[in-house]
């Protein structure tokens, strides 16, 4: 089973291979763990993501 910070460092480099520069960690609530995060075409804003049937879903927030 993986630990808390297996999951994160799990769901940090799935942003980075989507083409994300993670700026930081900021918060896991249940499910979903929130990075700020930023883009060439998008600067900087906060995703979210988890675990989904098909993959990791990623989300932005706000």
């Amino acid at each position: 089973m993986f630990g808390f910070g297996d999951q994160e460092e799990e769901m940090r480099d799935h942003l980075i291979v989507k083409g994300y520069e993670v700026k930081e960690f900021i918060n896991r609530d249940g499910d979903w763990y929130y990075f700020k995060v930023s883009t060439m075409w998008n600067g900087t804003h906060t995703v979210k993501v988890k675990d989904a049937f098909f993959g990791k879903e990623i989300k932005t927030v706000g």
